[in-house]
């Protein structure tokens, strides 16, 4: 054990006691850092990440008083850790983008020290860690959303051989996996013989009219190859299927239950565009414990949906939101999709307005934060959603006029503005400016 002590920098001292972890795949390097008068002086071990390990290491912080553990989120790495130490200390996670160090001076023992020195002024916010019963379940949400992946890989495959076969039933059908899909992969696969009599009596409606179309799409030359990789994906396909039906009723049990979680789940179900599946799996991802988020765009910043500030010698640049993976902003988006389908709704409204100025992508996204902003306050606040209408778009697009209009009032006179109105209205003066600004805020 190496110990160094180190004048006391300036920096206000919020934990005067506390550690930081340097983790690793076979050992973590911990720097404890503790305030001995007007200094601090750093304590630096190595414990290997065997639970005999990890358990030492416990001892050794409790045995100095440690009351704040820090350390980076490495891959899975850091989870055996956070198991060892929750409920005997604070855990700080710290986002690796967030926590680097110097470029040309870094080695395990300096990184544990530059992370201590991180929790002890808490220099950078720390992560978001969910609760142990929400981290069990995202598991098994993050599980499912890599066999629906995997599913699909397998259903392309399908439509690759279907189409290099001269096979086009997708023409006609617009999902080849339905009842009457599925039946007809299944004779193609085992080369049972289909005629015109037999695909009017197992064709579904509306599929029963087009027994002429599907009997043309059906012509093309499978070969034997073809129909051994057929059936082997469609076995596979649908054993995926059944083990994402497992996941999903495991998870239903999961997440709901008890009363409070039943209600989140019936007062998310209301927003346009969630389903019961969505919904649980949104709960499953996050569980019912936002308090670690101060507010909505917190929230929002942390599903990945909220654009970032860069701005450089006073130009504003690109602020987009991370290209990084987000299993939450996934399942937004694919939410704020089915929202926009529903007609009539604000979201729907919303929608098409901003495609007038925005691509069809940055549109949904946009429609995902106001998602998130309604699920946080749900979720963190109580509150039950209340459906604007398409009626809302307007009276906010009027809104941000009014709000634009006092930015030129303060920024050149009442007149120029005055100015401006005449273009629409006959007697700009007649309006309540101040009035109607004070109102536009109530909006």
């Amino acid at each position: 054990m190496i110990n160094k002590t180190t004048v006391f920098e300036g920096h206000e001292v919020v934990n005067h006691i506390c550690a930081g972890i340097d983790v690793h795949r076979d050992k973590v390097n911990i720097t404890l850092a503790k305030s001995e008068g007007n200094k601090v002086r750093f304590y630096y071990n190595v414990f290997w990440t065997v639970k005999s390990g990890l358990e030492e290491m416990l001892t050794w912080l409790i045995s100095n008083g440690c009351t704040v553990v820090g350390m980076e989120s490495t891959g899975k790495y850091w989870r055996p850790v956070l198991n060892i130490l929750e409920g005997n200390v604070a855990i700080h996670l710290y986002n690796a983008r967030h926590i680097k160090n110097i470029p040309g001076k870094k080695t395990d023992k300096k990184d544990s020290q530059w992370i201590a020195r991180i929790t002890r002024y808490e220099l950078i916010t720390h992560s978001f860690i969910p609760d142990a019963k929400t981290r069990q379940t995202r598991d098994f949400v993050r599980y499912r959303k890599s066999l629906v992946e995997s599913r699909t890989r397998s259903r392309q495959q399908i439509h690759d051989i279907l189409t290099s076969c001269g096979i086009r039933i997708a023409i006609c059908m617009s999902d080849i996996f339905g009842v009457s899909g599925r039946f007809l992969l299944h004779c193609i696969a085992h080369n049972k013989p289909l005629n015109k009599d037999i695909l009017e009596l197992r064709m579904h409606a509306p599929l029963n009219k087009k027994v002429d179309e599907i009997y043309e799409a059906l012509k093309g030359n499978v070969k034997k190859s073809d129909r051994e990789l057929l059936i082997m994906h469609l076995e596979e396909e649908q054993r995926l299927g059944v083990l994402i039906d497992t996941i999903e009723a495991k998870l239903e049990k999961m997440v709901m239950d008890n009363t409070e979680r039943e209600n989140i789940v019936n007062r998310l179900i209301e927003i346009p565009g969630f389903s019961k599946r969505s919904a649980i799996l949104l709960v499953g991802e996050i569980g019912t414990d936002l308090s670690s988020f101060p507010d909505s765009k917190h929230f929002s910043s942390w599903c990945g949906l909220a654009p970032g500030k860069k701005e450089s010698a006073g130009k504003n640049l690109s602020g987009r939101i991370h290209v990084r993976q987000h299993y939450l902003r996934s399942l937004l988006v694919e939410v704020a999709l089915a929202s926009t389908r529903c007609k009539g709704t604000y979201f729907n409204c919303k929608f098409f307005e901003l495609k007038k100025s925005k691509s069809t992508q940055k549109a949904v996204i946009a429609i995902a934060r106001k998602l998130s902003i309604a699920i946080y306050m749900i979720i963190k606040e109580g509150k039950n959603f209340k459906e604007l209408t398409a009626e809302y778009v307007p009276i906010e697009a009027q809104a941000r006029d009014l709000r634009n209009i006092q930015r030129i009032a303060k920024k050149m006179g009442k007149e120029a503005a005055f100015s401006i109105l005449e273009q629409v209205f006959d007697d700009p003066k007649s309006i309540h400016f101040e009035h109607q600004v004070s109102a536009d805020k109530n909006i």
